[in-house]
C-alpha cells in the first residue's frame, strides 16, 4: 500500500507520524461518525522527497542559522528566502501525478469541484502546541496547477514569519519539521464560525462558546469579521447570546472563478442572529460529543450548510488549562497578576520570590491574628498564607483562591470579595462562597464565638489603627537605623545570614498593621465608591477621583521634592547648569566627586542616595540595582527637570486641592438636606483618605525592608564569586533564600550551586521567550500545563483613529507625543511627553513632573500610580489592555484620563507646532 497519498479508509494509527495532526484528528472524526467533507492527505514522505530531491534542505538550515530572533526584519527575511526556494522547484514528477489523480476523484466523490487546501505538520493541534493561524490555507482550488502550487505555498508556510517566531518562542526545533497536506471537499458555508467546549476567556468548563458569522470561517479566522456568541450551559442546554451587526461576509470569488471576496450581508439579516436556536444545540450536542472523544476541551470549526453542519477540524484548546478529572475540580487555581504586577514585573528571580513568598504570607497570619481569626483557623488553613503569591514560567501571580478563602475569614465577604478585587486591580469577578460565615446556618450558630471574636478583634483595630501605626513606624525607624549601621559588604556570608534573620524578626514583626491597613483602605475605598454611585453624587464620572486628589503628607513624593530642591540649586549655579546640560550622567557624576567647586552640590547627592538610595524603578525586584548602585537614574532626572520652564509640586498640589475642595461641594450640594447619609460618607471618605495615605507611607517600609536585603544578596553573591561557589556575584538571584542558607549552614541536599544556576539560566532563557496571559485557571498538577498565550490586540476603531480604554484614575485631556518606558534600561529623557509604561511602582514617581500625562497598560484605581498622579494632578489612566504593544515611541497621542480612553493617531509621528 502506497504511503503517498492516503484515504481515511487507509489510515492506522501506525501512520499518525506521517499525516500529521490535523489529519490525524480528521480520520478520528470521520471513522467515529461525524459530518466531515470528503478528504485525502498528501503524507510527509512527499514533502520529505521533495526537500531532498530538490536540495534545499541544507539551504533551509543556513538561512534559519543566521536568523537574529530579536529583529523581525531578520525572521521575515529568512522567510522570504526560504519561501522563494519552495516556489521555484518542482513537485518530482511522480507524486505530482498521484496526487492530482486523488484530486480528479475527490471532485468526483464529492459536491463540489473546489476544494481547500489545509497544512497538518507533524505536531500541529496537539495539546500543547496546536500552532493555530500559524502556517497557511487555501480555499477554493479547482485547477490541477493552482493545486500544486498551493501545496508547495502550504508546505512553505511550515518556514512563515507566524510559524517561525511561534516554533521559536515555544522552544520547539526550526528545521526537523515533518509536513503533510490535507485536500478537502470545499463547503460553500451559509454560516461559519468557532465553537470552543469551554469557555476560554473566562475559563468555565461548563459553558460552551460558540461564535459565528455569515459565509465562511475565514473571516473569523484572520479577524477581519464581527461574530454573534453564544453561550451554552453543558447541563440544561440553554444558552444566552450576544448578536453584533454583521455588514459584510467571506464567499466564493465568483468572478474570479477562485479565491474569496467580502460582500455586503443583507439589510434585513445584519442584526439577526446568524444561528438559529436549533443548530446552535445541533452544534452543541456535537461539540460535546467531540470532547468526550478526546476526553479535553475542543477548538472546533465548523460551518452549516443547507442546516446541515460539516466538523472541518478540531484542536485541543491550548490556552485553557483542562481539567483531567472530576477529582481535579477542588485543586482549580485562578491565576491573576492584576496589581503584583507592579511591584514584580516581568521575569522575576527565584530570589526575590522566595523573599516575597515569605513575606507575604508572615505580614498576612500576622494580620489574621490580629483580626480575631481563632489559632486553630489559622493552623488548619495554613497552606493558604504560604500560597498567596505563585511564580509561573518566571512571572509572579495571584493565587486568587486564596485570597478569597483569606477574605472570606472575615464578616460581610460578599462585599469585601467585591473591594478586594477592586483594590487588586482584577477586572474579572468570581463567585467564591467557600468558607463564608453564615449566621442563620447551623455551622454559622456553632461557630457564633468565633464570628464574634473577628468582630471584636476588627472593631479594636479599627479604634487603635492610628496609634499602631505611629508605634509600628517608629519600631521600624529604630531597628532599621540599627541593621544600616553595620557594614555589610565586609562581612562574610554567615554573618549576612545572622543579619538576614535579626531584620526578619525585627522588621517584619508588627507588619499585621500594614495587612490591616491594607484591609482597612480596600474596605472604605471600596464603600466610598459604592455611597458615590448608589447616592447619585457623580454624574460626571469624575467625583470618585477628584475626592482623593491633593492628599498630604504623602512618603511617595518626598523624594521626588528633594531631587526638585536639587534641580533648583543646579539652575541657580551657572557652572553646574552648564555641566548637566551638557554632559552625560556619567561625566557629570565624575566631575562631582573630582571638582571642589561641585562639593556642596555632591554631598547633597550623597546625602540624597543615603536617604532614598534604596528606590529605584523595579525597587522590590532584588535583581534591579538601586540608586546606591547606578545613581545615573538620579542625574537624568534632574536633567528632565532643568528643562522645564517651571516646576513648583506646591503649584501642583494647590491645584489638585481645589478640584477635590470642588468635588466636595458637589458633594455637600447632594446632601444637603440628608444630614445622616452626610455624615456616613464623610466617616467612610475620612477613612478612605486616611487608610490610602498610610497605605502609601507603609509601602516605603517595604521598600527599604527590600532594599536591605538587596544590599546583603549582593553581598553574599560578590562573597561567593571570590570563593567560586558561582561564576559572577548576580548569579546569587538564580537560588532561593533558603536554598542560599542552607549551603552555607550545611543543612544543604545539594552541592553543585553552579549547575543548579546552569540549569535556571537555561529555564529562564526559555520563560524570557514566552507571552504568558494576565489571568488563567489551572486544574491539578499546575507546571504541568501549558499557559502561554498568543497576542490578542481588542481595539475600537472610530472615524479612522484607533481608540484604547483603561480606568481613569485623574482626570485631565492632553495631547502630546507618547515617550514608551518599559525598563531601568531605556532611555527615560523627558520634556512634557505622556508616559506610555506597561505598569509603574514607587521608583518611577520621579519621572511624574516632567511628563505631561501617563498612560499604564496594568494596575488599580488603588495602585501606586494612580494614587501618586492624583496627588500630582498628572492626567493618568491604568488598565489599558495591550496599551505597550499598540503606542509606538514619539506616536502622537490624545489622551481624555476623565473618560479613560486614548486616542491614537495611526500616521500621525510628529506634531507640528501652532
Amino acid at each position: 500500500m502506497t504511503i503517498d497519498v492516503l484515504w481515511s479508509k487507509d489510515i492506522n494509527e501506525k501512520l499518525f507520524p506521517k499525516i500529521g495532526g490535523k489529519a490525524k484528528n480528521l480520520y478520528i472524526l470521520s471513522r467515529r461518525g461525524f459530518n466531515i467533507p470528503q478528504w485525502f492527505v498528501i503524507t510527509t514522505e512527499v514533502y520529505n522527497r521533495f526537500i531532498e530531491k530538490n536540495g534545499i534542505r541544507e539551504k533551509i538550515e543556513e538561512i534559519i542559522d543566521n536568523i537574529d530572533f530579536k529583529k523581525q526584519d531578520s525572521i521575515a527575511k529568512a522567510s522570504k528566502a526560504i519561501r522563494q526556494l519552495f516556489l521555484e522547484k518542482d513537485i518530482p514528477r511522480k507524486d505530482s501525478r498521484k496526487i492530482i489523480s486523488a484530486f480528479r476523484k475527490l471532485k468526483t466523490r464529492g459536491n463540489s469541484k473546489y476544494v481547500a487546501i489545509r497544512s497538518s505538520a507533524v505536531g500541529e493541534d496537539e495539546i500543547r502546541t496546536s500552532f493555530a493561524g500559524q502556517m497557511d490555507s487555501f480555499l477554493f482550488i479547482s485547477e490541477e496547477e493552482g493545486l500544486l502550487s498551493c501545496i508547495k505555498q502550504c508546505w512553505a508556510s511550515a518556514f512563515s514569519e507566524r510559524a517561525l517566531s511561534y516554533r521559536y518562542l515555544s522552544n520547539l526545533p526550526l528545521c526537523d519539521i515533518e509536513m503533510a497536506v490535507i485536500v478537502q471537499e470545499m463547503i460553500f458555508g451559509d454560516v461559519s464560525g468557532v465553537m470552543f467546549t469551554a469557555n476560554p476567556i473566562s475559563g468555565d468548563t461548563n459553558e460552551i462558546l460558540i461564535n459565528s458569522t455569515y459565509g465562511i470561517g475565514e473571516g473569523i479566522v484572520s479577524g477581519e469579521l464581527d461574530t454573534d456568541s453564544f453561550y451554552v450551559n453543558k447541563q440544561s442546554n440553554s444558552f444566552s447570546q450576544s448578536i453584533v451587526i454583521k455588514k459584510h461576509k467571506i464567499i466564493f470569488n465568483e468572478k474570479k472563478g477562485e479565491g474569496t471576496q467580502s460582500v455586503p450581508v443583507e439589510r434585513e439579516k445584519q442584526n439577526q442572529p446568524s444561528l438559529t436556536p436549533a443548530i446552535v444545540k445541533e452544534l452543541a450536542r456535537i461539540g460535546k460529543s467531540i470532547e468526550k472523544l478526546y476526553n479535553r476541551p475542543q477548538d472546533i470549526e465548523w460551518t452549516v450548510k443547507s442546516d446541515k453542519v460539516y466538523i472541518l477540524q478540531t484542536r485541543p484548546i491550548t490556552t485553557l488549562s483542562y481539567k483531567e478529572d472530576n477529582r481535579e475540580k477542588d485543586f482549580k487555581i485562578i491565576w491573576d497578576n492584576s496589581n503584583i504586577i507592579e511591584s514584580f514585573p516581568g521575569i522575576t528571580k527565584p530570589l526575590t520570590f522566595s523573599v516575597a513568598r515569605m513575606a507575604w504570607s508572615t505580614v498576612f497570619r500576622q494580620c489574621a491574628e490580629a483580626m480575631g481569626v481563632p489559632s486553630d483557623v489559622i493552623e488548619k488553613n495554613e497552606q493558604i498564607f504560604d500560597n498567596l503569591l505563585g511564580l509561573i514560567h518566571g512571572r509572579v501571580y495571584y493565587n486568587l483562591m486564596s485570597w478569597y478563602r483569606l477574605t472570606s475569614f472575615f464578616p460581610g465577604f460578599k462585599y469585601n470579595r467585591k473591594y478586594m478585587e477592586q483594590m487588586m486591580g482584577v477586572k474579572e469577578s468570581y463567585q467564591f462562597e467557600e468558607n463564608e460565615f453564615k449566621m442563620l446556618s447551623k455551622e454559622g450558630i456553632s461557630g457564633l464565638p468565633k464570628l464574634l471574636s473577628v468582630f471584636y478583634g476588627i472593631f479594636k483595630n479599627y479604634l487603635t489603627l492610628d496609634k499602631d501605626i505611629t508605634v509600628f513606624l517608629e519600631n521600624f525607624e529604630k531597628y532599621y537605623a540599627e541593621l544600616t549601621k553595620k557594614d555589610i559588604k565586609s562581612m562574610e556570608p554567615w554573618e549576612i545570614m545572622e543579619i538576614f534573620y535579626q531584620a526578619k524578626s525585627k522588621l517584619l514583626r508588627g507588619w499585621r498593621v500594614s495587612a490591616i491597613n491594607n484591609y482597612s483602605a480596600m474596605f472604605f475605598y471600596g464603600l466610598v465608591r459604592t455611597l458615590t454611585l448608589k447616592w447619585g453624587l457623580d454624574p460626571t464620572g469624575s467625583l470618585h477621583n477628584d475626592l482623593f486628589c491633593g492628599e498630604k503628607e504623602m512618603e511617595s513624593t518626598k523624594p521626588t521634592k528633594a531631587l526638585i530642591s536639587l534641580a533648583m540649586e543646579i539652575k541657580n549655579n551657572k557652572d553646574l547648569y552648564d555641566l548637566f546640560v551638557k554632559n552625560d550622567e556619567k561625566t557629570i557624576l565624575k566631575e562631582l566627586q573630582k571638582n571642589k567647586n561641585f562639593s556642596s552640590l555632591n554631598r547633597s547627592l550623597s546625602n540624597y542616595l543615603d536617604e532614598y538610595g534604596f528606590r529605584c524603578i523595579n525597587e522590590l525586584k532584588l535583581e534591579e540595582k538601586s540608586l546606591k548602585d547606578d545613581p545615573s537614574f538620579v542625574i537624568q532626572i534632574i536633567k528632565n527637570y532643568l528643562k522645564l520652564d517651571k516646576l513648583d509640586l506646591d503649584e501642583m498640589n494647590k491645584k489638585e486641592i481645589e478640584k477635590r475642595k470642588r468635588a466636595e461641594q458637589i458633594v455637600n450640594e447632594k446632601l444637603r438636606w440628608k444630614p445622616l447619609k452626610r455624615m456616613i460618607f464623610y466617616w467612610a471618605l475620612r477613612n478612605a483618605r486616611k487608610n490610602v495615605r498610610y497605605r502609601e507611607n507603609l509601602r516605603l517600609c517595604r521598600t527599604r525592608v527590600f532594599g536591605l536585603i538587596r544590599e546583603a544578596a549582593r553581598s553574599i553573591g560578590c562573597k561567593f564569586a571570590q570563593l567560586g561557589i558561582i561564576e559572577q556575584p548576580d548569579d546569587i538571584f538564580y537560588l532561593e533564600i533558603d536554598e542560599i542558607f542552607d549551603f552555607i549552614k550545611g543543612t544543604s541536599n545539594f552541592t553543585d550551586i553552579k549547575g543548579l544556576i546552569a540549569f535556571r539560566k537555561r529555564e529562564y532563557e526559555k520563560f524570557e521567550r514566552e507571552t504568558l496571559p494576565d489571568r488563567f485557571v489551572t486544574y491539578g498538577i499546575v507546571n504541568n500545563q501549558n499557559v502561554c498565550e498568543k497576542n490578542d490586540f481588542t481595539n475600537i476603531s472610530k472615524q479612522g483613529k484607533l481608540i484604547l480604554k483603561g480606568v481613569s484614575c485623574c482626570p485631565g485631556t492632553v495631547e502630546g507625543r507618547a515617550k514608551v518606558i518599559l525598563s531601568p534600561k531605556d532611555n527615560i529623557e523627558l520634556n512634557g511627553e505622556i508616559i506610555v509604561a506597561e505598569r509603574t511602582d514607587p521608583g518611577w514617581v520621579p519621572l511624574y513632573p516632567s511628563a505631561s500625562g501617563l498612560l499604564i497598560e496594568r494596575g488599580s484605581v488603588l495602585s501606586h500610580s494612580a494614587i501618586v498622579a492624583r496627588e500630582l494632578g498628572l492626567p493618568t489612566i491604568v488598565g489599558i489592555k495591550n496599551l505597550t504593544k499598540l503606542v509606538k515611541d514619539g506616536q502622537i497621542i490624545k489622551m481624555d484620563a476623565g473618560k479613560g480612553i486614548v486616542y491614537l493617531h495611526p500616521d500621525k509621528k510628529t506634531k507640528n507646532k501652532e
